[in-house]
């Protein structure tokens, strides 16, 4: 009796312990995606997704996540696909603001900039949909400001 009850309890948290590590998993594969389509928001906001962008996406995609360049080449179809379906910045910006601390997010900043970056300017368009991104993540000005003039001293 006693040796089944240990068995039983020994399966029940062996099963949490399971179900656990997959929902970190999802919510680390959320975050990712997430986070890649905000990027992909920033290349198309000019309505040109340039070969310079394209390059610039891929390399912070494979440095970031530890990706080969057809592993990254994948992620980012992924990224633009979910990108396409978003209903709004909202919805992915929920995303990072669940997972991510005040830092993480000012990198994602930089991150997104530095894509706006990649073509040698900066169209309006880009810098808006930064600016929205950043204030859907609480992100304060000066921590955006100060994320645009590191993309730029980088770029």
């Amino acid at each position: 009796m006693i040796g089944d009850l240990s068995r039983w309890l020994e399966a029940r948290l062996k099963a949490q312990v399971y179900a656990s590590q997959r929902d970190a998993a999802r919510d680390a594969h959320e975050l990712q995606l997430a986070s890649a389509a905000l990027l992909v928001e920033a290349a198309l906001a000019d309505q040109a997704f340039g070969a310079e962008e394209q390059q610039r996406l891929l390399a912070l995609l494979r440095e970031k996540h530890a990706l080969t360049v057809d592993e990254a080449e994948q992620f980012a179809q992924r990224a633009r696909h979910h990108s396409a379906h978003a209903v709004s910045l909202t919805e992915l910006t929920q995303v990072v603001n669940r997972h991510c601390n005040q830092a993480e997010r000012k990198q994602l900043l930089i991150e997104m900039w530095k894509i706006a970056l990649a073509d040698g300017r900066i169209d309006k368009y880009e810098e808006y949909i930064i600016r929205q991104v950043a204030g859907l993540m609480y992100v304060p000005h000066d921590d955006y400001i100060h994320a645009r003039l590191l993309a730029q001293g980088e770029a």
